[in-house]
């Protein structure tokens, strides 16, 4: 297998750059976007958010949201019948008497 200059030039570049990393500068990066999520959305009523990063299920920071019961929002149950009945009417080029729905 033959490999060309430019190719090994490019793969020295890359793994350059990935040992030059700053990982804990990314994760306080990741932590600062999650953090805006949160303050801007921890106020919201019937909605409960958090910051998790436990290296595990959230290897970066990760903002967490959870509906509660005083969400005013549409169910569970609503959101996903409603997901299903527009992807089952969802025009397609093959059927062109695919049936219109509108939401109001």
């Amino acid at each position: 297998m033959k490999v060309a200059k430019e190719e090994i030039v490019g793969l020295v570049t890359a793994l350059g750059m990935f040992v030059e990393e700053d990982e804990a500068a990314e994760m306080a990066n990741y932590q600062a976007l999650a953090q805006r999520v949160v303050d801007a959305l921890v106020e919201t009523p019937g909605l409960q958010v958090s910051l998790h990063h436990d290296g595990v299920d959230y290897l970066i920071p990760t903002a967490v949201l959870k509906f509660g019961e005083a969400w005013p929002g549409r169910a569970r149950p609503q959101t996903r019948s409603r997901r299903r009945w527009s992807r089952a009417t969802r025009p397609s080029t093959c059927n062109s008497s695919a049936r219109q729905t509108s939401w109001a």
